[in-house]
């Protein structure tokens, strides 16, 4: 059961990734994925869910006109981490992420069961480079 949990937020997560990355390429103004506690504003922890939108005004804030284009909640017993306590990944019109200052290694966030046996291989890390190439590995606990 943790393992198909574990599965099941990874492809959740690589996926609102994958739809923000194509949808900035389709908006002058970019997408972006943030952390969401009530799946409708950038606020709370990747722990609590997270949400994909469209930054249609192209002022990095959600606001007006922007567009919520999916929501997603955090499973139980679930942890949701990123290295560098980042809280938003924004993608610009090329698909490239756009952080500020710009990172000098590549994003990675850990999906992880609460509850994590030594060596078993439960934990999961998306990696997801500038350019906006997005890996998954398995690592153990």
């Amino acid at each position: 059961i943790r393992s198909n949990r574990i599965a099941t937020s990874t492809n959740e997560l690589i996926g609102a990734l994958t739809l923000a990355r194509s949808e900035a390429m389709r908006s002058p103004g970019g997408a972006v994925v943030c952390a969401s506690s009530d799946g409708a504003n950038c606020t709370g922890s990747w722990n609590q869910g997270w949400i994909v939108w469209m930054d249609l005004n192209g002022n990095r804030n959600l606001d007006g006109n922007d567009r919520v284009i999916r929501a997603s909640q955090a499973r139980n017993r679930i942890t949701v981490t990123e290295k560098n306590a980042v809280n938003r990944i924004e993608f610009d019109h090329r698909g490239r992420v756009s952080l500020s200052p710009t990172p000098s290694e590549p994003l990675a966030l850990t999906v992880a069961p609460t509850t994590c046996p030594t060596n078993a291989k439960l934990r999961r890390t998306i990696t997801l480079t500038v350019a906006g190439q997005i890996t998954s590995t398995q690592v153990d606990c």
